[in-house]
Protein backbone atom coordinates (compact mmCIF):
# COMPACT_ATOMS: atom_id res chain seq x y z
CA UNK A 1 0.00 0.00 0.00
CA UNK A 2 1.39 3.37 -1.08
CA UNK A 3 0.57 5.72 1.81
CA UNK A 4 1.90 8.80 0.00
CA UNK A 5 -0.31 8.17 -3.02
CA UNK A 6 -3.26 7.56 -0.72
CA UNK A 7 -2.67 10.87 1.06
CA UNK A 8 -2.30 12.77 -2.24
CA UNK A 9 -5.50 11.26 -3.64
CA UNK A 10 -7.40 11.90 -0.42
CA UNK A 11 -6.36 15.56 -0.17
CA UNK A 12 -7.07 16.24 -3.85
CA UNK A 13 -10.47 14.56 -3.57
CA UNK A 14 -11.43 16.58 -0.50
CA UNK A 15 -10.27 19.82 -2.15
CA UNK A 16 -12.19 19.12 -5.37
CA UNK A 17 -15.31 18.18 -3.40
CA UNK A 18 -14.92 21.40 -1.39
CA UNK A 19 -14.94 23.40 -4.63
CA UNK A 20 -17.98 21.52 -5.91
CA UNK A 21 -19.76 21.98 -2.59
CA UNK A 22 -19.10 25.71 -2.50
CA UNK A 23 -20.33 26.01 -6.08
CA UNK A 24 -23.62 24.36 -5.13
CA UNK A 25 -23.80 26.30 -1.85
CA UNK A 26 -23.87 29.57 -3.76
CA UNK A 27 -26.86 28.29 -5.73
CA UNK A 28 -28.65 27.21 -2.55
CA UNK A 29 -28.13 30.59 -0.90
CA UNK A 30 -29.32 32.46 -3.98
CA UNK A 31 -32.29 30.32 -5.03
CA UNK A 32 -33.29 28.54 -1.81
CA UNK A 33 -35.85 25.77 -2.12
CA UNK A 34 -35.72 25.67 -5.92
CA UNK A 35 -32.04 24.70 -5.78
CA UNK A 36 -32.81 22.09 -3.13
CA UNK A 37 -35.17 20.33 -5.52
CA UNK A 38 -32.45 20.24 -8.18
CA UNK A 39 -29.97 18.85 -5.63
CA UNK A 40 -32.43 16.12 -4.66
CA UNK A 41 -32.87 15.29 -8.33
CA UNK A 42 -29.10 15.07 -8.91
CA UNK A 43 -28.22 13.15 -5.74
CA UNK A 44 -28.86 9.60 -6.92
CA UNK A 45 -27.26 10.02 -10.39
CA UNK A 46 -24.16 11.43 -8.68
CA UNK A 47 -24.02 8.38 -6.41
CA UNK A 48 -24.59 6.11 -9.38
CA UNK A 49 -21.89 7.64 -11.59
CA UNK A 50 -19.33 8.31 -8.86
CA UNK A 51 -18.49 4.68 -8.26
CA UNK A 52 -19.90 4.37 -4.76
CA UNK A 53 -21.91 1.29 -5.69
CA UNK A 54 -19.46 -0.25 -8.19
CA UNK A 55 -16.22 0.73 -9.98
CA UNK A 56 -16.83 3.01 -12.95
CA UNK A 57 -13.48 4.17 -14.30
CA UNK A 58 -11.49 0.97 -13.78
CA UNK A 59 -14.32 -1.22 -15.08
CA UNK A 60 -14.51 -2.50 -18.65
CA UNK A 61 -18.31 -2.69 -18.54
CA UNK A 62 -19.16 0.97 -19.12
CA UNK A 63 -18.93 2.93 -22.35
CA UNK A 64 -16.62 5.90 -22.81
CA UNK A 65 -19.62 8.24 -22.67
CA UNK A 66 -20.56 6.99 -19.19
CA UNK A 67 -16.95 7.27 -18.06
CA UNK A 68 -16.78 10.83 -19.44
CA UNK A 69 -19.87 11.86 -17.47
CA UNK A 70 -18.52 10.11 -14.38
CA UNK A 71 -15.16 11.87 -14.68
CA UNK A 72 -16.86 15.24 -14.12
CA UNK A 73 -17.58 14.18 -10.53
CA UNK A 74 -14.54 14.47 -8.20
CA UNK A 75 -15.74 11.58 -6.08
CA UNK A 76 -15.38 9.23 -9.07
CA UNK A 77 -11.63 9.74 -9.34
CA UNK A 78 -11.18 9.67 -5.57
CA UNK A 79 -13.12 6.50 -4.87
CA UNK A 80 -11.66 4.66 -7.85
CA UNK A 81 -8.08 5.62 -6.92
CA UNK A 82 -8.56 4.74 -3.25
CA UNK A 83 -10.11 1.43 -4.29
CA UNK A 84 -7.10 0.70 -6.51
CA UNK A 85 -4.61 1.67 -3.80
CA UNK A 86 -6.22 -0.07 -0.84
CA UNK A 87 -7.98 -3.11 -2.27
CA UNK A 88 -5.97 -3.88 -5.39
CA UNK A 89 -2.60 -2.96 -3.85
CA UNK A 90 -1.61 -0.68 -6.75
CA UNK A 91 0.98 2.10 -6.54
CA UNK A 92 1.14 5.77 -7.44
CA UNK A 93 2.03 4.99 -11.07
CA UNK A 94 -1.31 3.19 -11.43
CA UNK A 95 -3.34 6.15 -10.18
CA UNK A 96 -1.47 8.90 -12.02
CA UNK A 97 -4.43 9.54 -14.33
CA UNK A 98 -6.70 9.84 -11.30
CA UNK A 99 -4.33 12.36 -9.71
CA UNK A 100 -4.19 14.39 -12.93
CA UNK A 101 -7.99 14.30 -13.22
CA UNK A 102 -8.44 15.40 -9.63
CA UNK A 103 -5.87 18.18 -10.09
CA UNK A 104 -7.77 19.44 -13.14
CA UNK A 105 -11.05 19.37 -11.25
CA UNK A 106 -9.46 21.31 -8.38
CA UNK A 107 -8.10 23.88 -10.85
CA UNK A 108 -11.54 24.26 -12.43
CA UNK A 109 -13.91 23.96 -9.46
CA UNK A 110 -12.17 26.23 -6.93
CA UNK A 111 -12.10 29.32 -9.18
CA UNK A 112 -15.67 28.60 -10.33
CA UNK A 113 -16.79 28.34 -6.70
CA UNK A 114 -15.09 31.64 -5.88
CA UNK A 115 -16.72 33.37 -8.86
CA UNK A 116 -20.14 31.90 -8.03
CA UNK A 117 -19.95 32.97 -4.39
CA UNK A 118 -18.88 36.50 -5.38
CA UNK A 119 -21.73 36.79 -7.88
CA UNK A 120 -24.17 35.41 -5.34
CA UNK A 121 -23.02 37.99 -2.81
CA UNK A 122 -23.23 40.86 -5.32
CA UNK A 123 -26.67 39.78 -6.51
CA UNK A 124 -28.02 39.37 -3.00
CA UNK A 125 -26.71 42.83 -2.02
CA UNK A 126 -28.14 44.42 -5.15
CA UNK A 127 -31.58 42.84 -4.88
CA UNK A 128 -31.70 42.38 -1.11
CA UNK A 129 -32.28 38.68 -1.61
CA UNK A 130 -30.51 35.98 0.30
CA UNK A 131 -32.55 32.84 0.81
CA UNK A 132 -32.13 30.18 3.44
CA UNK A 133 -33.69 26.75 3.06
CA UNK A 134 -35.69 26.81 6.27
CA UNK A 135 -37.38 30.17 5.60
Amino acid sequence: MDVNALLIVFLLTITALYGMGMLFASLFLLYGREATHIADLLQEPIYLFSGIYYPVLSSQVFSHAVKLVASMIPLTFGIDAIRLLLIMGKGIEDVTLHIVGLSLLVAILLPLAYIALRRMEETSKRHGRLTLRWQ
